[in-house]
């Protein structure tokens, strides 16, 4: 597991919240940060390690019931064929399970888009027998959101909020390099990374290629080599 800047910040928001509900306080907390900077990558890595429900907003409108049923799967309860049978399920599983969720929502953006479920969702964080605590994971577009105070009342109740830039330091590109048994200076490829504009995905990608290559060493010229005859474009 990368310890990446992703990781770090999320890891510090998710256990702040989680103290939050062990204190009884029903509060929220937002991730944004662009494309690749890890937020996803670094959720998914939590969830094994914490008490949090993971789930991704799809595309395309998404209906209160829908967002029911992703909470229900995300929760372990599953879903039933309408709004209230789901609802029962979720509240028996909660009950049985003795639990009080953490919900991360990956994709965030999508949901703030749409007023109706941002109700939804500071309804079911304030029933009492569901107690949702939410951490919202998003795009810029979720930043200019919740900049917005008189948006959403839901967005009042966002006390924690970290701003990803997707940058990468040299602690990182060197874990990288150990995880992919790949030499190379941290700070000749962080210099690498800032003129190229890479996020860590970007540079996963490369030290992916350059590893299928057979490549020991990461420099600039052998980047040039992992990246030939591919269709990756960084």
């Amino acid at each position: 597991m990368v310890k990446t800047e992703a990781l770090q910040a999320i890891e510090s928001l998710v256990k702040t919240l989680l103290l939050a509900k062990k204190r009884g306080k029903t509060v929220h907390g937002a991730v944004s940060g662009p494309w690749g900077a890890g937020k996803s990558y670094a959720i998914r890595v939590l969830t094994k390690k914490y008490p949090i429900f993971y789930l991704k907003v799809p595309r395309g409108q998404v209906s209160r019931t829908r967002l029911l049923r992703l909470i229900g799967f995300a929760l372990g309860a599953g879903a039933g064929g309408t709004y209230d049978f789901t609802l029962d399920l979720i509240r028996g599983h909660i009950q049985q399970e003795n639990i009080s969720p953490l919900i991360a929502i990956d994709e965030a953006q999508r949901l703030f888009a749409m007023k109706a479920l941002l109700d939804e969702l500071k309804d079911l964080s304030e029933d009492p027998d569901l107690g949702f605590s939410y951490l919202f994971l998003g795009d810029h577009t979720l930043k200019n959101y919740l900049s917005a105070k008189e948006y959403h009342s839901l967005v009042k109740r966002i006390l924690y909020k970290v701003e990803l830039t997707g940058e990468i330091g040299e602690e990182t590109i060197g874990e990288l390099l150990r995880e992919y048994n790949i030499a190379g200076d941290p700070k000749e490829i962080a210099k690498l990374v800032k003129k190229k504009k890479w996020k860590i995905l970007e540079l996963d990608n490369v030290l992916f290629l350059a590893s299928l290559k057979g490549i020991k060493e990461l420099n600039e010229g052998t980047v040039e080599l992992a990246l030939k005859g591919t269709e990756v474009r960084v």
